[in-house]
């Protein structure tokens, strides 16, 4: 009788069947009759078992492809609608759309991880980055893969990861991934590809198989497609367990490539499969988890909890935006829009400008950036070229960021002006987003009904949130991420970040319940057409102040929020998160257009595909420090002005925002002069109204070459703009050619000045604003003093410097301290 590899060779020869995949199918078939026929089975019954496993499989993987590609078709109809002749009227729209992507994105860490407000909040990291409770987190691990440990808010906490990890898991599969359900998965690991590799395969084998590590009931053969054994704690054929786990070491510590074979196609697996690597291997309790993570882990448990639902909120923002396989949905897109511009059609100028490109050009030139930002969203463009030499400039970058921002949280004052205006300009009350701060700041209540709403504190979860705002990426060495860490939550400047982003989204929330009695074509006419621009309909506004869907203030007034209303609603599962997304694009964006910070599109505009670890990728992210949030800035307020209805409107806006920018920036410029130990600056001189319009923009360090030709840093415009990693470079090497050329003129070298003025300049708290002068004056100018022969003359060149800005020092250089308080008459006139 034929069996099943007979038959498969009939249909190959017919040419019923691709022939790979029917030989990678006898393949298996014949291992599983061997493994049956060692095991004891008649030849006949291990051929009739084995063919049974193959044909299941081969069901069941047809089942999971098939719901794939429905929802890559459903996607691809959404597509067609959406995009098709949009590019004749808005080039931009594939851009916009990835804006949306990565505010749903946020919108849905924010979701996740307000869930478990209580884990992140006793467990979040201090400033000096440790754990508040290390013990907790390790119990909530154990409880978290079924281990019973006794502590009731370890139980407690790990209930609420449990029920987000489901719902973002259900969430997951509607967009058409393939993520099964298994009680008592636990946490997925972070491997730390390099110890793995150090180990060699045996060592980590042998780890896992002597230890009784892994709980082989729930890992599924993927030959068989069912468990590798049949109850919890049984031994599985060492051969084949030996042969899997090989399989997943060369995916974790050589990327796969010893089974891969060289191809056009780019590497990494569409998202609809990328999350079931994760859950590979299953651990027998929560000690076997922490052992192994102690031998070969890359995070601590809270990390894993956090890194693991921030990653599924990535991916399903990219998946509700482009489909099962983002990439490919992208591209689908971006050539519905180069069809429309095909032809005369693109030929026609993008713009009323003069030398405006053809409309074919911008739309290739736009959909190209499309893709490069969502490489930088994804992660991908993170991938370094050279990991030695990408953690080395990773680190420098946050050792810069310590020492020069740590007086950014004066520059926050503008944020003032951007929160009002933001509210003003969509029809909210001006004032909201400062009351909001402030209850925020001083009152538990507020903070509770914050997070039942699905707001909650970035730094509960993410330590490096402050810094991110400013600087974009912020992947850099533990130690060095730390360190930077601590000057952005010592300064204030994570505090006050996290709660007026806050803010704006509990007023945004509270504004929307108060019109909930009101139709949409009731609003005013600046929120009807902010939520209108971002899909929200009349009969989807009808759904959101539906009274089931509101929530319920303890004073009896109402709020709509994203989260609560996907919780609340009575619509089908599916439109409820269709909507909340879509609303929590507006939320976002609100909150971005208040308080801007580094976005995807400035570092794909900045950056482009340069990876980290190369030249080129390293120079452009020394470019990109401190200058993605002004690229933000410039986006999100160039976009909302282009929005007005009208050009009396976007001119009223541009007025009002250049105006109080500048007003709060010239508050930021004396708050900076009196941290430094000078009294404040006249206002009657156009230099200084020129450093605090810089200033308000979010580029104050260029607001020194305004009556200078050096920055606050000591290095020339050219430098500043190549970023501060180039001009730490240059400062080196400008102490050295000066010695060197000292020494040739028969001059003594000044090695004690140039070396205490580096490590004035490049300490990490050598900005920090509560501490700066003191150092400067108590340590660094003594030092100097004793290194320099020539301190006391640069003194005085200081000073004759500070009051040509019209001020005088009131602590001089080289005083261990201050002759007298600050003079603030002096904003009113120079000293004379």
């Amino acid at each position: 009788m034929a069996d099943l590899t007979d038959c498969l060779q009939n249909a190959i020869t017919g040419g019923e069947v691709d022939p790979a995949r029917a030989r990678a199918v006898q393949e298996k078939y014949r291992d599983l009759v061997m493994r049956y026929t060692q095991g004891g089975n008649p030849d006949a019954l291990a051929r009739q078992l084995a063919a049974n496993d193959v044909l299941d499989s081969v069901t069941a993987t047809t089942q999971r492809r098939r719901h794939t590609v429905l929802a890559q078709v459903r996607d691809m109809a959404d597509a067609q609608r959406e995009f098709a002749g949009v590019a004749l009227t808005n080039p931009d729209a594939l851009l916009r759309r990835m804006d949306f992507t990565q505010a749903q994105q946020t919108a849905l860490t924010q979701r996740f991880m307000s869930r478990i407000g209580g884990f992140l909040e006793h467990n979040r990291t201090r400033v000096t980055g440790q754990l508040r409770d290390k013990a907790m987190v390790q119990d909530v691990a154990r409880e978290l893969h079924g281990q019973s440990t006794g502590n009731i808010n370890a139980r407690e906490f790990a209930d609420a990861i449990r029920a987000v990890q489901e719902d973002a898991r259900q969430m997951f599969n509607m967009l058409g991934g393939d993520i099964g359900k298994l009680e008592g998965w636990g946490l997925p690991h972070s491997h730390n590809a390099k110890a793995i590799r150090t180990a060699g395969f045996q060592s980590w084998f042998d780890t896992l198989w002597t230890g009784r590590m892994i709980d082989w009931h729930k890992i599924t053969d993927f030959d068989t497609g069912k468990p590798f054994t049949a109850s919890p704690g049984g031994i599985p054929n060492r051969a084949a367990a030996e042969r899997f786990l090989r399989d997943v070491y060369e995916g974790i510590a050589e990327g796969g490539w010893a089974r891969r074979e060289p191809s056009m196609q780019m590497g990494g697996a569409a998202l609809y499969n990328r999350r079931k690597e994760h859950r590979v291997l299953h651990f027998t309790d929560g000690d076997a988890w922490l052992r192994y993570n102690d031998a070969f882990g890359n995070a601590n448990p809270f990390d894993t909890v956090v890194g693991h639902l921030r990653g599924m909120a990535r991916d399903i923002a990219l998946m509700q935006n482009f489909g099962p396989n983002p990439r490919l949905g992208l591209e689908f897109r971006a050539q519905i829009m180069a069809k429309d511009v095909a032809g005369d059609a693109g030929s026609v100028p993008a713009s009323a400008l003069p030398f405006a490109r053809p409309l074919r050009d911008v739309v290739t030139q736009k959909s190209q950036k499309a893709q490069v930002m969502m490489r930088h969203l994804s992660g991908e463009a993170n991938v370094p070229h050279d990991g030695v030499a990408a953690a080395f400039f990773a680190g420098t970058r946050n050792l810069l960021t310590a020492a020069q921002l740590g007086s950014a949280v004066i520059s926050q004052v503008t944020d003032l002006a951007t929160m009002r205006l933001a509210a003003k300009s969509i029809g909210l009350a001006p004032r909201g987003p400062w009351q909001s701060a402030m209850d925020l700041m001083t009152n538990s209540v507020t903070r509770q009904q914050a997070a039942d709403l699905g707001f909650i504190f970035d730094t509960w979860f993410d330590a490096g949130s402050a810094q991110a705002r400013m600087i974009g990426d912020v992947w850099s060495p533990e130690w060095t991420n730390r360190l930077t860490n601590f000057t952005m939550r010592s300064t204030g400047l994570s505090f006050l970040t996290d709660r007026s982003r806050t803010a704006l989204r509990y007023t945004f929330a509270l504004e929307l319940g108060e019109q909930a009695g009101r139709s949409l074509n009731e609003l005013d006419p600046a929120l009807q057409r902010f939520l209108s621009d971002r899909g929200i309909t009349a009969s989807d506004w009808d759904a959101l102040r539906a009274p089931g869907a509101l929530y319920t203030l303890p004073t009896g007034g109402k709020a709509i929020s994203p989260a609560w209303f996907a919780e609340h609603s009575t619509l089908p599962r599916a439109e409820a998160e269709a909507l909340a997304a879509r609303l929590s694009r507006a939320v976002e964006e609100f909150t971005e257009l208040g308080i801007p910070s580094a976005s995807v599109r400035g570092r794909a505009t900045i950056m482009g595909d340069a990876r980290p670890g190369s030249l080129g990728g390293e120079l452009l992210r020394s470019t990109a420090m401190y200058k993605s949030f002004v690229l933000s800035l410039m986006f999100n307020q160039s976009r909302h002005i282009a929005s007005q209805r009208d050009l009396g409107t976007r001119l009223a806006y541009t007025a009002a925002l250049a105006t109080q920018m500048t007003l709060m920036g010239a508050v930021a410029v004396q708050l900076k002069e009196i941290v430094k130990g000078n009294d404040p600056r006249p206002m009657d001189d156009q230099n200084f109204w020129g450093a605090a319009l810089l200033q308000g923009g979010g580029i104050g360090i260029f607001g020194d070459f305004i009556s200078s030709t050096t920055s606050r840093a000591g290095g020339g415009m050219a430098e500043t703009a190549a970023g501060p990693v180039v001009g730490l470079m240059s400062d080196v090497g400008r102490a050295v050619n000066s010695n060197v050329a000292r020494m040739a003129e028969g001059r003594d070298p000044l090695f004690g000045r140039d070396a205490s003025n580096l490590a004035r300049r490049y300490n990490p708290l050598a900005s920090h604003w509560v501490v700066r002068t003191v150092l400067d004056r108590a340590v660094w100018d003594q030092l100097q003093d004793v290194l320099d022969p020539e301190a006391r003359e640069s003194w005085g060149l200081h000073e004759r410097r500070t009051r040509e800005r019209g001020t005088q020092s009131f602590w001089r250089r080289g005083q261990a301290l201050p002759d007298r308080a600050p003079n603030l008459s002096n904003m009113m006139g120079a000293n004379p």
